[in-house]
């Protein structure tokens, strides 16, 4: 005779609060089809939460993985992720801090991020942590941080790729990296469907984002897609 699984959580685990979603997939999908942008190249992935998109680039022959997060229960899954991979670059790091904290002034030819940029102060979703997607009021809290630090930290023929509410005004994104000497350019483009807490958790409601947010009926849909970003003129961010 079976038992049901119950549906609610009686304590934290890795494996429940950090389940890869669709932005995960964004990224390893662009990976798996490219893998020669991570093959034998030193790999850093900030703000981890589960270890997949680093395990994937393990997978994909990565010589070193700089993992970092600003929960240790992320670096827990992480660590439990990435113990699954049958040949593992020699070098794999795991540093606890927010954003560019952990790595000091380390580069990195691959830097790989999913942050949390949604825009909204709080946000409680059933099986999340509270850090989970919470990006300020207008998303940015994190993203900017993160992308004034892109040109510090990325190689001469690096590149970051991170995924982008297209809503979190990614023109602006697109003049802060250029401002740095970079150059932005935009892949797999998609709409995803919003988590109705999400949606009654917006700052200023879904009106008055752009169109890449919009409504149809009771449901709330966003557009989604990756950041490549690259030195001007290297030819990395394609």
């Amino acid at each position: 005779m079976s038992h049901p699984i119950p549906l609610e959580l009686t304590k934290p685990s890795p494996m429940t609060v950090f389940q890869p979603s669709e932005y995960t997939a964004l990224i390893l999908s662009y990976l798996r089809d490219r893998p020669e942008i991570v093959r034998g190249r030193d790999i850093c992935e900030i703000g981890t939460g589960n270890g997949v998109i680093a395990a994937q680039a393990a997978l994909l022959g990565a010589s070193s993985l700089t993992i970092t997060d600003i929960e240790e229960l992320g670096l827990e899954a992480a660590r439990e992720c990435l113990s699954s991979i049958p040949t593992p670059p020699k070098r794999i790091e795991y540093l606890k801090g927010p954003v560019w904290d952990p790595v000091g002034s380390r580069t990195f030819d691959v830097i790989l991020t999913n942050l949390p940029h949604f825009p909204c102060e709080t946000l409680h979703l059933p099986g999340r942590l509270p850090s989970w997607a919470v990006g300020g009021v207008d998303g940015r809290d994190i993203l900017d941080p993160f992308i004034d630090g892109i040109a510090r930290h990325l190689r001469e023929d690096g590149v970051a790729i991170f995924t982008h509410n297209r809503f979190v005004d990614i023109e602006l994104t697109r003049r802060h990296v250029a401002d740095a000497g970079l150059h932005l350019a935009t892949s797999h483009d998609m709409i995803v469907p919003l988590h109705p807490l999400k949606v009654a958790a917006l700052s200023l409601g879904t009106s008055d984002h752009s169109a890449d947010l919009f409504q149809i009926g009771s449901h709330c849909f966003g557009r989604v897609c990756l950041a490549i970003v690259g030195r001007a003129g290297s030819g990395a961010a394609v």
